[in-house]
């Protein structure tokens, strides 16, 4: 299959045991060894043994160009143990991009917002992304939070008074002054203290450099490498984690959307992903995510997901999808999901009564790319396939690494200032 056949995204099913994380892992081997940049999101751990380096006895040519060719870069938001990277959402909007990507980007903003401290309210989603959108046109300042909660208890008066509308007259059928006082005391719980802490560890969240766009601050890479970002969630409860995929599929369309033509392709992968992309609830990663599936392939930037049934995924983002592996299906139920999928693209009855005797590693393929579905076994990984704890990832970063891209600064005791 062409390597463009991803950016129309992809997913990966299977049972428990099917093979489709190693499946996952060998399709993320390939694009580095073709130099396409890569962000993993690793919420089970095995996903980061990407970064211990091909196996001894593997001399094959995607070994040695995936030796040769990867720069990979393990981010642990809420730890340091790798580098650490912030969990607080963007909330600068890009100059560039239509109309319609600014909206879209304002709204996305504003929920991640409101998901950051807790609050599930469309109103306050809503009040947020104006708040946000209204600074952004009006040149006020708003790159930290700290200036969020600046602007909600204390608000310039340019700002008050500024034509068509003055912003909280515009406010005012979502949030009034008790309101935003309020949400200011919320985002302050979330921004001081031990919570505050892990919530602000690290540097914000940067595309540019998760994909690994420049070797340093506005240095292009030169090195002919691509850039494999490992994202280990293994620090962050399971709200947490949520909150930062919310944050990271924003940052990316954020990001994406001032892209000029020509640039990419560029892959996120995210395996087991059935809690960011529920059929019926709505989690406060699912819409950033949605939004990436269905603007993402403009901007050549392909996503693969993995998960272990069908229906575990919204239809409606399955649809976005334009190639999908299916390995072994346990149930009548799951089998009965996919059949239409499968007999649409010319799958036979035998073919579909395989499923639940598949073993780990066999799939079958449909895709916009084949004419019909083709079962295949997947390679092994030319990385070792295990689960990497926080301790070892500790081990696998380097200080200068942390110090670099995490913004773990220190003061040496020579240069401490006197009290």
């Amino acid at each position: 299959m062409p390597l463009e056949s991803l950016l129309r995204h992809a997913v990966l099913l299977g049972a428990s045991g099917s093979g489709k994380s190693v499946f996952g892992k060998a399709i993320v081997e390939e694009a580095i060894a073709k130099r396409l940049p890569v962000i993993v999101v690793d919420t089970q751990g095995d996903l980061a043994s990407l970064a211990l380096g091909v196996t001894d006895n593997d001399k094959s040519l995607s070994s040695a160009k995936f030796e040769d060719r990867v720069d990979v870069k393990i981010w642990t938001p809420g730890s340091t143990a790798g580098i650490p990277v912030s969990m607080t959402p963007t909330l600068t909007i890009p100059g560039k991009g239509r109309p319609e990507d600014r909206a879209r980007t304002c709204t996305a903003i504003g929920r991640a917002l409101a998901h950051f401290i807790n609050d599930t309210s469309e109103i306050t989603a809503t009040g947020l992304a104006m708040i946000v959108d209204w600074a952004n046109q009006h040149r006020v300042r708003l790159d930290a939070i700290n200036e969020l909660v600046k602007l909600l208890t204390a608000p310039p008066m340019a700002l008050l008074t500024a034509p068509p509308m003055a912003l909280l007259t515009a406010l005012a059928p979502l949030l009034d002054k008790r309101d935003a006082a309020k949400l200011a005391k919320m985002f302050l719980v979330k921004t001081i203290g031990p919570a505050g802490h892990l919530a602000s560890l690290g540097n914000p969240l940067d595309p540019d450099e998760l994909f690994g766009l420049y070797a340093g601050p506005g240095e292009p890479s030169s090195k002919g490498k691509a850039r494999l970002s490992i994202v280990s969630l293994a620090a962050l409860q399971a709200d947490e984690r949520q909150q930062f995929v919310a944050a990271l599929c924003t940052a990316i369309y954020r990001w994406m959307v001032t892209l000029d033509g020509g640039a990419g392709p560029w892959m996120l992968f995210i395996d087991e992903c059935s809690p960011y992309l529920p059929p019926v609830m709505k989690p406060v990663a699912k819409e950033p995510l949605s939004l990436l599936l269905r603007q993402a392939r403009k901007f050549a930037v392909g996503i693969v997901l993995a998960t272990q049934s069908p229906g575990d995924l919204d239809f409606t983002c399955l649809g976005q999808v334009g190639t999908v592996a299916i390995g072994k299906l346990s149930t009548r139920q799951e089998i009965q999901k996919i059949a239409p999928a499968l007999a649409a693209h010319g799958a036979s009855p035998e073919l579909l009564a395989s499923l639940p005797t598949k073993q780990p590693g066999e799939f079958v393929i449909m895709s916009h790319a084949l004419t019909s579905p083709v079962e295949f076994q997947a390679r092994r990984t030319i990385t070792p396939h295990r689960i990497v704890g926080i301790d070892e990832i500790e081990q696998l970063v380097s200080d200068d690494d942390r110090a670099e891209l995490g913004g773990m600064r220190t003061i040496s005791p020579a240069a401490a200032p006197a009290s």
